[in-house]
């Protein structure tokens, strides 16, 4: 048995079995990677958003955090949804609402990041500035302030303090009345009372916003 090629050589029975042993090893391959693409699509479609991904970790995984004095500290993603649930309730009881924005000046980062999740189980929208240890930093949370629609701010004391300074002497005072009726404080929301009411964000809702 032979057969020609596209130059007109002829190809031996061996030759022919090669290929089409090579051809089917491709075919089986490629159904392979099919299949273990769509187990991972399936997979994946089992989470809603990342609310249900977060709650759906297990002990063993989480974050570390490392510290300036390179101390290592581990949250585990059920710590932290068990952590943010009780955020998100002391921000319901503020009177925050679903597409409310946050605006962060928040220092410590797993402060920050558990605030942040307890923003997107709220369907609040976080919008992180950097702390305002100068003048040029206080100033942009000021114009970021004023081009939001429904804005809380979410700092500690000592970083207010510098805010109303700054405001005072700057002549934002009118700006400086709507941003302390929207305070909330770092120490506050961090105590544990009760776990907040989940929102069911879609995909197309805003996650989080960053200002350039």
């Amino acid at each position: 048995f032979a057969s020609k090629d596209e130059d007109d050589r002829f190809m031996t029975k061996e030759e022919v079995d090669r290929m089409i042993a090579v051809r089917d090893e491709m075919e089986r391959k490629r159904a392979e990677m099919e299949k273990e693409f769509k187990n991972t699509l399936k997979e994946y479609k089992e989470y809603k958003n990342l609310i249900n991904a977060l709650e759906s970790n297990n002990e063993d995984s989480g974050i570390r955090f490392i510290s300036e004095a390179n101390t290592e500290t581990f949250l585990s993603y059920p710590d932290l949804y068990k952590r943010s649930r009780h955020i998100l309730y002391n921000f319901q009881q503020k009177g925050a609402l679903p597409g409310d924005e946050i605006v962060f000046q928040i220092q410590d980062n797993e402060t920050f990041i558990s605030i942040f999740w307890a923003c997107l189980m709220g369907q609040l929208i976080p919008i992180p500035i950097s702390v305002g240890n100068n003048d040029e930093h206080r100033l942009k949370l000021i114009k970021v302030w004023q081009v939001l629609n429904n804005p809380w701010l979410i700092s500690d004391s000592d970083l207010l303090s510098r805010l109303e300074k700054y405001a005072y002497e700057k002549g934002f005072g009118e700006v400086l009345k709507l941003i302390k009726a929207r305070i909330l404080l770092i120490k506050e929301v961090l105590i544990e009372v009760k776990e907040g009411r989940l929102a069911n964000p879609g995909r197309d809702d805003i996650a989080y916003i960053q200002f350039s």
